[in-house]
């Protein structure tokens, strides 16, 4: 487990299209909003995954940008799971990638209250 810490922020960016990675339509807008995130990594998770759009912000001031992933929620749990590479520090760190890394799949857990989902 490990934190990161972020601010709480929204902006209109593009919208997801849905004709790339397994045409899956996005059904919802997820957005991280805690300055800590208590984050742990899911070897496996064997679900059916909902795709989103996962805001990321920018914890310098910078924009907020948005990359497609899937999740699946629990009475208390958001779990993410990647789908694309979102070239933003946020993220990697979310995800716990080094630098430039990247892998699809990735699943992480973080408490339903790190988030707010529209």
């Amino acid at each position: 487990m490990w934190a990161l810490g972020c601010i709480n922020t929204r902006e209109a960016l593009d919208v997801f299209d849905p004709d790339r990675e397994n045409n899956k339509p996005i059904t919802k807008e997820i957005y991280i909003k805690l300055t800590e995130l208590k984050i742990s990594n899911v070897t496996a998770l064997d679900v059916a995954w909902d795709r989103n759009n996962l805001t990321i912000p920018d914890s310098y001031g910078g924009p907020s940008r948005r990359v497609a992933i899937d999740s699946y929620i629990t009475d208390d749990i958001i779990y993410l799971r990647t789908v694309e590479h979102l070239a933003k520090r946020e993220f990697e760190e979310i995800f716990g990638f080094n630098c430039g890394s990247f892998v699809s799949g990735k699943i992480i857990a973080m408490p339903l209250s790190c988030v707010d989902i529209y």
